[in-house]
């Protein structure tokens, strides 16, 4: 059968140093570079290759080889019932990716037989040697490719698809050798020994046209071919070498001893290979599947009783957790669909949803499942009746739907009667999301006992894992059942839960095993039959169930290895027509309605096709109220089906998905975004697949599924850089970016937003852009902001504030001013601070203050959050109280809890400042709380290290520290430097407070360096004074040194406007003069501390001030 071999394997000129087959014409070997000129062995003349009597003297050079004729073509060699199998199948073979493995084989001292014999006896000598060869390869049903003048290519697993294509080619291999030592008298009497070698290697081709007389095109996928070529020339005589992708399918069939790593030309690095040194006893190797079963239900009895007992316990009102843990095929859906079976009539709600393989990046996947289940909505059901069933479920559990139903609609991607919670902030939208669903479950179960089932939980994403985890919490006193699949390694988030319990499947017993092959075999399996099922199945349910098919649907004893290659024998014998149907399904998915196959299918009726697949237990139908839906019984020949198609094909199937979903559903396809997006992308269809994924990323972002968001949006960016030119929107690009900057800033991933609004800022200005140019200036400053890259943030942010300007975009000049004030804060020039952020509090309207204009908070709360900290961080603090108090009102009364965190923490710094520390503690401690009930990671860490050091201030030292610490650590993990920075501080003074001088002196001089390398002045003026304080409390105290920062921080706090830090300077002053006896110094510091006071009203420090002073004995 003809194909493609590697050039170097082609009829040509055999190499005398490598043995490696050239081209006829080369003149120096392609693989070695060693000549391929002919030296005569009787004067050393070199001929040219493929001179049959030397230049010099005359003499024969040797006799070459050639195939005897009756190999010509390969109906004359192929065994009929072979050549049957072929062409009965050959319509259905054509055009598809197999696993196969190739063997290359020859003799390994051809040219000294072929001189001392001549070229009769050669002639005979071949005809026999393949004559005994090709019977052992047909004998393991492998077909030959190609003959190799001295040689040959053998394929095992296609044309037809074998289960143990690896091992029947080892075997082969073994056989070939056997027979050949055990008839060396038949080949040639004068011949002696006949030495072969041979290499094997497994991989994927692309089987081609069948011809009628059996010639067949492939084309190898990788290195498939090559590789076993190239071990075929590096084996010794008489040996077999195979590579590490054979050696693994045949460890438990053949001895092997690895040869270790050979550099192989071509390959970048080395090859793992063995030598095959026998035959092992036949054993089965370790293999799984995946899939439900409607065979009878064997060996899970105590399972099921666990279960039951766990209802009865959740039945009692204490809520239970399962998780039912086992590898593919060992029964995990199968056990669940039993145990439904056994609640049938029982007052009991069963909800289930199920993960999928492509649905990590589909958030809330099997939570939606469920909650469609538990209000009765199909898939064909139009926006206002999904919206009635929604309120209907919602007024059964006796829940008020004005409030919760618009937040689970725009969970459910309808749009009417969500506009209320549509621009919620993800952090806001998804803990009261998760509050109404987890309420949803409770209050339902408080009717009927609830089993809630979550299927191949390895496959969550990662939304519907935070819910999870957030409704295992409250199951305690609630009777659920809450029952999970999962394959082993799947660490589902209630493993520490008292009430959680692991289930892990055990494999059949080998009696349990023989019932079911019984059971599915219908007749009585012949006992040696049965023994071979039960050793290679190992007590996996799919296996002994598939096993049985496979061997009573083909006959004969030999069974397969693998799964996956077991479900390609089965679906390849299949009706043509049935296995297209198959594969087409398994592009369009796990589970695929009929309407919608029926949309994509190009051929006729379906449904015998679909009956046929059922009645073959490929797919079962399940209930769905408006339509028939199957579903692939197993996962796994879902995948061997899917993975059978050339690349090509698939791409039309997907696209042709695309058309039948926009066909189906075109005025509900928000609904179907994630799937479309999904088919798009594979169909290649650029255009849609940006549209589609983009979508699927700003719904995802909607409900604050931020992992999901970016992983759409990534995909849609690499779809647009297939988009041709001249179809490319150029804004998309930058558009796109924004969104994936969106969706990374609140993951912490900061440093790569960078990058990525980098890009946008490239994009815009190419696009000639100004405005995207500037909108992407202001993000790029907000993200060099939040690393505390603050100079670079400020030139950022000055560029885009001047494009602002220019184009009277108010929007754009909002967002920079804000932006420009809270890095203006940080470097500690608080003037400049105070002007940006008044600018950008009074550019909101005054009945547009509640508004966010694309922004993640309010700007009208942020700008005046940071304006009220500057304020007091420079003495107006009568009016830093009023304008924290403006942010607070502000937000509270927009409802938006980011917006209030900020305006919390603005509020609590400003009147702590004051040394109003009760109420300070008391924003702080709301604040944080609000983190914590609406996930605001992001600023925990800003509002818990404030209220730690108010904390430490007001005397509960080592809860202060606490916080502090905790703070500065999560800070620094997310990379939010500029909160790292703003904390520092915070952490120095409360060690100095608890006088672990020690400690304070390593924290201050690590912040010095980092605040210093940051250009945060502000703060570096304040551990200044902290330094000052360390020097002052040691034992002796260490005045000098002590004097030396007071005057560096008086210094700088001056420069910067830090009116408040001076003064609390000179009162330290004061104090460490009056205790080293200076008290004249002390009676200037003390004056100008009290006076400075008074200018700014600061009664707290001035009445803290006096008495200390007057116990100080000079008052």
């Amino acid at each position: 059968m003809s194909a493609a071999v590697p050039t170097s394997r082609r009829r040509g000129v055999k190499c005398p140093q490598c043995q490696l087959e050239n081209r006829p014409g080369r003149r120096f070997c392609h693989e070695c570079g060693a000549s391929l000129a002919a030296a005569c062995a009787s004067c050393g003349f070199p001929n040219e290759a493929g001179e049959k009597f030397c230049g010099g003297c005359g003499k024969s050079l040797g006799v070459a080889t050639s195939v005897p004729s009756r190999f010509a073509a390969p109906e004359n060699y192929t065994p009929k019932h072979l050549a049957e199998k072929i062409l009965r199948s050959k319509g259905a073979l054509e055009g598809e990716r197999k696993q196969v493995t190739v063997l290359f084989c020859d003799m390994a001292n051809s040219t000294a037989l072929a001189e001392r014999l001549g070229a009769e006896a050669m002639h005979t000598l071949l005809s026999r040697f393949f004559e005994l060869a090709l019977g052992e390869v047909h004998r393991y049903e492998g077909t030959i490719n190609q003959f190799l003048g001295d040689g040959f290519m053998a394929l095992f697993g296609a044309p037809l698809a074998h289960e143990d294509h690896a091992r029947r080619g080892v075997l082969a291999a073994l056989a070939i050798e056997r027979v050949l030592r055990e008839r060396e008298v038949h080949l040639a009497r004068e011949a002696g020994t006949v030495a072969v070698r041979m290499g094997l290697n497994t991989g994927s081709v692309v089987v081609g046209a069948i011809g009628n007389d059996l010639r067949m095109d492939y084309t190898a996928v990788g290195d498939t071919t090559n590789l076993a070529a190239r071990l075929e020339q590096l084996a010794k005589a008489g040996t077999i070498l195979v590579s590490e992708a054979t050696a693994r399918l045949v460890r438990r069939d053949v001895i092997l001893e690895p040869i270790g790593p050979i550099e192989i030309r071509g390959k970048s690095a080395p090859v793992t290979a063995s030598r095959v040194i026998g035959a092992r006893p036949r054993r089965s190797p370790f293999a799984s599947g995946e899939g439900r079963t409607l065979s009878p239900f064997v060996g899970r009895d105590p399972e099921l009783a666990a279960l039951h007992n766990l209802m009865r316990i959740a039945e009692a009102g204490q809520g239970q957790v399962i998780e039912i843990v086992g590898e593919p095929g060992v029964g995990k859906s199968r056990l669940l669909y039993e145990f439904a079976q056994s609640l049938a009539g029982r007052r009991v709600t069963w909800l289930e949803g199920c993960c999928l393989s492509y649905g990590v990046t589909i958030p809330y996947q099997p939570i939606l499942d469920i909650l469609r289940a538990g209000c009765g909505i199909a898939e064909g059901d139009a926006a206002e009746s999904v919206a009635a069933k929604l309120r209907a479920g919602l007024a059964e559990v006796r829940m008020e739907p004005t409030e919760a139903a618009p937040y689970l609609l725009h969970l459910l991607g309808v749009k009417e009667g969500a506009e209320s919670v549509a621009q919620l902030p993800p952090d806001v939208f998804k803990p009261r999301t998760f509050r109404i669903l987890r309420e949803m479950s409770i209050k339902g179960a408080q009717s009927r006992p609830i089993v809630l089932v979550v299927e191949d939980l390895h496959w969550i994403d990662k939304s519907s894992e935070e819910y999870l985890a957030s409704l295992s919490d409250s199951l305690a006193g609630v009777p659920i059942l809450l029952v999970a699949t999962a394959r082993p390694g799947a660490r589902p988030p209630w493993t520490d839960k008292s009430y959680a319990t692991q289930l892990t499947l055990r494999p059949l017993s080998s009696a349990e095993s023989l019932t079911l092959a019984r059971a599915v075999a219908v007749e009585e399996l012949p006992k040696p039959l049965a023994e071979t099922i039960l050793r290679k199945a190992e007590g996996n349910p799919f296996f002994v169930e598939e096993l049985t098919r496979t061997i009573l649907e083909r006959g004969g004893d030999e069974l397969p290895d693998t799964i996956h290659a077991l479900l390609a024998a089965r679906i390849d014998r299949l009706p043509a027509e049935t296995k297209a149907v198959l594969q087409t399904a398994a592009v369009v998915g796990r589970e695929f309605s009929s309407r919608l196959l029926d949309a994509v299918w190009e051929g006729g009726d379906l449904s015998l096709h679909l009956d046929e697949l059922e009645q073959r237990e490929f797919v079962y139908e399940r209930v769905a109220p408006d339509s028939r839906v199957y579903a692939f019984k197993h996962a796994l020949t879902q995948d061997v089906a899917y993975e059978s198609l050339l690349q090509e094909h698939r791409r039309r199937v997907h696209g042709r998905v695309v058309e039948a979903i926009e066909n189906l559903h075109g005025t509900r396809l928000v609904e179907h975004v994630e799937h479309l997006a999904y088919h798009a992308l594979r169909g290649e269809m650029w255009d849609k697949a940006v549209r589609y994924a983009r979508e699927a990323g700003l719904k995802a972002a909607g409900r604050f599924a931020n992992r999901e968001a970016v992983a759409m949006f990534e995909q849609a960016l690499a779809a647009l850089e297939h988009v041709p030119d001249d179809r490319r929107q150029p804004d998309l690009g930058i558009e796109l970016r924004f969104d994936l900057k969106n969706a990374l800033f609140p993951l912490g991933e900061l440093r790569r937003a960078i990058g990525i609004l980098d890009d946008a800022e490239r994009l815009a200005r190419a696009a000639g852009d100004i405005r995207r140019v500037g909108w992407s200036l202001m993000h790029r400053c907000h993200g060099h902001f939040l690393v505390c890259d603050l100079v670079r943030a400020r030139e950022l942010g000055r560029t885009a504030l001047d494009i602002a300007t220019k184009l009277g975009d108010t929007t754009l000049e909002v967002g920079t001013n804000y932006y420009l004030g809270a890095t203006s804060f940080n470097l500690g020039e608080y003037p400049a601070a105070v002007q940006f952020l008044r600018h950008s509090a009074a550019s909101v309207a005054r009945e547009a203050v509640r508004e966010r204009f694309g922004f993640a908070t309010l700007p009208a709360v942020t700008s005046r959050a940071f304006l009220a900290m500057s304020l007091a961080l420079t003495g107006d603090l009568a009016q830093a109280s009023v304008i924290g108090a403006e942010a607070v009102g502000i937000a509270e009364s927009a409802d938006h809890p980011w917006s209030l965190v900020l305006a919390l923490h603005g509020a609590g710094v400003a009147r702590a400042s004051g040394g109003d520390f009760a109420g300070a503690a008391s924003d702080l401690q709301r604040g944080t709380a609000l983190c914590d009930d609406w996930n605001i990671t992001l600023i925990w860490p800003l509002l818990a290290g404030t209220l730690g050091w108010v904390r430490t201030l007001s005397g509960q030292i080592n809860e202060g520290l606490r916080l502090l610490d905790e703070s500065d650590a999560r800070a620094r993990s997310m990379g939010f430097l500029v909160t790292v920075a703003f904390l520092q501080p915070y952490l120095v003074e409360a060690h100095v407070v608890a006088r672990r001088l020690e400690d304070a002196e390593r924290c201050a001089q690590s912040a010095l360096a980092l605040l210093r390398d940051r250009a945060t002045r502000g703060y570096e003026a304040m551990v200044l004074r902290l330094l000052g304080q360390i020097a002052g409390y040691r034992d002796p105290p260490d005045l000098g040194a002590a004097e030396q920062h007071y005057r560096d921080a008086i210094v700088l706090a001056s420069q910067l406007g830090m009116r408040p830090l001076v003064a609390h300077c000179h009162a330290d002053l004061a104090k460490l003069y009056q205790h080293s006896g200076k008290h004249d110094h002390a009676r200037e510091r003390f004056d100008a501390a009290t006076t400075m006071y008074r200018e700014m009203d600061m009664r707290f420090w001035l009445e803290k001030a006096e008495p200390e002073w007057k116990a100080s004995g000079d008052g």
